[in-house]
């Protein structure tokens, strides 16, 4: 075994560079639009959120990027057409 070898020979090299992928948002089509304007801070309920986290609607928009909120303690962005304010829960 060469202990002198370089150790940039013992990496092969990669055939495909590294691509970052998007993630989708998730719950919604990619053609709806969203109501209304919303900004980051605001609270708000995800009615189609997977059930292990419906219990902690409302959620926090900690992130807006196009289409897509980032909501706290959720990973993958949701559609903002899939959410509404945390007010309207109080006039139903």
């Amino acid at each position: 075994m060469g202990v002198n070898q370089p150790q940039s020979a013992k990496v092969p090299e990669l055939k495909t560079p590294f691509v970052k992928k998007e993630i989708p948002c998730v719950n919604q089509p990619q053609s709806a639009k969203a109501p209304e304007p919303f900004k980051v801070g605001d609270r708000v309920i995800w009615d189609s959120c997977p059930g292990f986290c419906t219990d902690q609607n409302p959620f926090l928009i900690t992130a807006i990027e196009g289409d897509c909120a980032m909501l706290d303690f959720i990973e993958n962005p949701v559609l903002l057409t899939a959410l509404r304010f945390e007010q309207e829960e109080n006039h139903e």
